[in-house]
């Protein structure tokens, strides 16, 4: 089973992508449609991600689970795919909220971990990815901060360099369409680099899956459209100049999403 967490999506969103693509999203929504699930343990004003994402995965309250922020997470807490790995079955893990609570112990049930953004530890447990993974960490905890692109260009050539394997960056031809939609827009708009995360971030779970890690259970977190959407959400309804502009923005990273789908429904992987 392969379980893709997107964080921070809203309903109309998704429908409103469904309705202006024919990609896998589409065609699922059209099938199945879009269940709702109502998280009503804590009052909507206090609600934050990593609290709500713990309920979800634990399947207990908020005044059970008691985690709140994003290093609130024990080695205790029933996280389901905490649950998988002790029945020793195979699982990976990639930028999954709350690994950073696995243990040094605890580490060997899984076949892979490259723990959530927040988190140095543990370290991924594919150590060719370890150089991404501090590259990593640093671009997540600056995307509350419009980071200059002269500086995070510079960062990811030196770190790059310092470590020059196109697979254990995530880069791969596969990719080049993305690469070149994000170098033609990034002079107008650099928020269009936050793609890039994602972009690395696909590529490697995509590589450890079809290498056969996980085939028991797979989950892999991407936050790159809530970031995009923080940014550029507004009435999809309208029709105005700059909401066109947005528009733009927030169907590009719905679509990096479309297509990630689809690389793994076409891989025949799990």
């Amino acid at each position: 089973m392969i379980v893709i967490e997107a964080n921070e999506i809203p309903r109309e969103v998704f429908k409103w992508y469904s309705k202006n693509s024919n990609g896998i999203l589409a065609k699922t929504i059209k099938e199945f449609g879009i269940v709702t699930t109502v998280l009503d343990d804590v009052d909507e004003e206090f609600l934050y991600p990593s609290q709500a994402w713990a309920s979800i995965s634990t399947g207990s309250s908020a005044s059970k689970h008691k985690i709140r922020w994003y290093n609130d997470a024990k080695s205790e807490n029933a996280f389901y795919w905490r649950e998988v790995s002790k029945k020793k079955l195979h699982v990976a893990l990639m930028n999954v909220l709350h690994t950073g609570s696995i243990t040094d112990e605890e580490k060997k049930q899984y076949d892979f971990i490259f723990p959530d953004f927040f988190s140095l530890k543990p370290e991924v447990s594919l150590k060719k990815y370890k150089i991404f993974q501090v590259f990593n960490h640093k671009m997540s905890i600056s995307s509350g901060r419009k980071t200059s692109k002269k500086t995070l260009l510079l960062n990811s050539i030196v770190s790059f360099l310092s470590h020059p394997s196109l697979s254990a960056w995530g880069l791969s031809l596969k990719d080049f369409k993305k690469w070149l939609s994000i170098v033609i827009s990034v002079k107008s708009d650099s928020e269009s680099l936050r793609n890039a995360q994602f972009i690395l971030q696909q590529r490697i779970f995509l590589d450890v899956i079809k290498k056969g890690l996980g085939k028991d259970l797979s989950v892999f977190f991407t936050n790159h459209i809530a970031s995009c959407l923080h940014r550029n959400f507004h009435d999809l309804k309208n029709n105005f100049k700059s909401d066109e502009q947005k528009k733009i923005k927030i169907y590009r990273s719905m679509k990096m999403l479309d297509d990630f789908l689809w690389e793994i429904k076409k891989s025949n992987v799990n």
